[in-house]
């Protein structure tokens, strides 16, 4: 494994060869844990990694292209727990070799709804983790009241490298802003929404690259070099808040900073603050109050953390292995995908998604 690719190289040595059959159905169960319910949502046996949540709780989830079953890029969750193409089949119909990159997902690693429910879509363009495609990588808005694709943003080759992975996305809608982590390497891009203009910051900077550190998940060592992952923006829009996934410790900047194209580097790498050891974690997420979600690795457990008081754990249980992403509803309510990146594929399926819903 190398140390540029991280977690990726490791998550396709564990996939490949999965057995790829349909959808499961969903249950609907709930399991317990010694502090809250957990409620089971869906669950299949095609790997997933990122969750979106609408306000009228439209579910969108998305299957990295790490070998060539996967049924979708991108699909929403149905009542029934069946999964549907979304927002068409044509966006999901790319194959090995197909030059149209530009109108179709090629490796989509993320979904995220904003506050006006558009579901922003990330395509890293690096299928197989083999290399970024040319034109491939892209931010595509969809308008999910019409199931339409509004916009496509693409990414300019000089601000990628062959080893990129684009992993996570906030949006800043204040600041026509869209923050991007690229675990790959260790950078954050930044992109006005309003130009399509690209910066790339605080590439090799300490606070994006992975930590020396090697954990375990389930007993197993987890010894890749994962860079900058997790990202979140305060419900004020005043701070991004982001971690390398090898690492325990949250850092964050100024969106002053950020939405500023003319702040020097060298101002940007000052405006770095190192706010909190939170453990290892993959990703994270503000609610509607401040509190930061946090997907915890080691613990099989869903954690937040706020100023006042702390990390603490919401729920853990056996069935958490491997949080990947969640999205936070403003009801407060936490949806959150697992991924058993960690396991043989063999004692991976099936991948589920689960909901919790801290008491008031």
């Amino acid at each position: 494994m190398t140390t540029r690719q991280g977690k990726l190289i490791f998550l396709v040595i564990v996939y490949l060869a999965v057995p790829r059959p349909a959808f499961l159905s969903s249950s609907r169960a709930s399991s317990s844990s010694t502090q809250i319910s957990m409620t089971k949502v869906a669950e299949s046996k095609f790997l997933w990694t990122g969750i979106a949540v609408t306000k009228g709780k439209r579910i969108f989830v998305n299957f990295p292209r790490w070998d060539t079953k996967s049924p979708y890029a991108v699909a929403e969750i149905l009542a029934d727990g069946s999964a549907k193409a979304y927002p068409d089949l044509s966006w999901n119909s790319w194959k090995d070799e197909d030059p149209d990159v530009g109108s179709k997902f090629v490796c989509v690693q993320s979904v995220f709804c904003d506050d006006r429910d558009g579901l922003w879509i990330l395509d890293s363009g690096n299928p197989y983790l083999k290399g970024v495609l040319p034109s491939a990588p892209k931010l595509v808005k969809v308008e999910t009241r019409k199931n339409t694709v509004e916009k496509i943003y693409p990414f300019p080759r000089e601000v990628l490298e062959s080893a990129s992975y684009l992993n996570d996305i906030r949006i800043d809608a204040p600041g026509s802003r869209a923050y991007i982590s690229d675990s790959g390497v260790g950078a954050i891009l930044i992109l006005d929404l309003e130009t399509g203009r690209v910066r790339k910051i605080l590439a090799d900077h300490p606070s994006t690259r992975a930590e020396d550190i090697v954990f375990r998940v389930e007993g197993v060592e987890i010894r890749d070099k994962i860079h900058c992952d997790g990202i979140a923006l305060d419900p004020k829009g005043e701070y991004f808040y982001y971690k390398a996934l090898t690492g325990k410790v949250l850092y964050r900047l100024s969106t002053r900073l950020l939405r500023d194209f003319s702040s020097a580097p060298d101002r940007i790498r000052d405006g770095v603050e190192r706010i909190a050891e939170v453990g290892v974690c993959d990703g994270m997420g503000f609610g509607p109050d401040g509190t930061l979600w946090i997907t915890s690795l080691e613990d099989l457990a869903i954690k937040n953390w706020d100023v006042r008081n702390g990390l603490r754990t919401v729920v853990q249980n056996s069935e958490i292995q491997w949080p990947d992403s969640l999205a936070v509803c403003a009801d407060g309510s936490v949806y959150f995908t697992v991924s058993k990146l960690h396991l043989d594929p063999s004692q991976a399926v099936p991948y589920k998604v689960f909901m919790i819903q801290p008491r008031r």
